[in-house]
């Protein structure tokens, strides 16, 4: 819950961190599609890169946030569940039921439109990995 606070720019209910219009952020596009043909793309738009971004090459979000949508997926504390969301308690919004999959949130670069929303939540287990999944920092001074 937090994490989609933060995408969602805060009370708004944008449904990606950029707001709700055109992409700004690392997403699949159309440097993916030439790479790989038969991908589902978001159209019109070229980020850039068909791989991973370096940390803030787009622009911040309206909460002072970068890559929130798209990059790499990020790692959350919460256990997955289906349910989770009604069994959330209002003071503490994480979810610490039982279970081995853990919730990943954002998308990453190889993601079409509908799985970079801020809404989407994914699952694994902690161990799993590949070069779209992680977290993403970046210090400013």
């Amino acid at each position: 819950a937090e994490w989609e606070y933060a995408c969602r720019n805060g009370e708004k209910s944008d449904k990606y961190s950029w707001g709700n219009n055109l992409p700004s952020g690392n997403i699949a596009d159309e440097a993916l599609k030439a790479k790989y043909p038969d991908w589902k793309i978001w159209t019109g738009y070229n980020d850039g890169y068909v791989y991973t971004a370096p940390v803030g090459s787009y622009k911040v979000s309206e909460a002072g946030l970068y890559d929130m949508s798209g990059n790499v997926w990020e790692w959350v504390e919460d256990v997955y569940a289906a349910d989770a969301y009604s069994k959330h308690s209002r003071n503490n919004p994480i979810y610490t039921g039982s279970g081995e999959r853990r919730v990943y949130r954002g998308g990453g670069w190889s993601r079409n439109p509908q799985n970079v929303r801020c809404s989407l939540r994914y699952y694994y287990t902690p161990g799993f990995r590949n070069n779209s999944v992680g977290f993403r920092l970046k210090y400013v001074k």
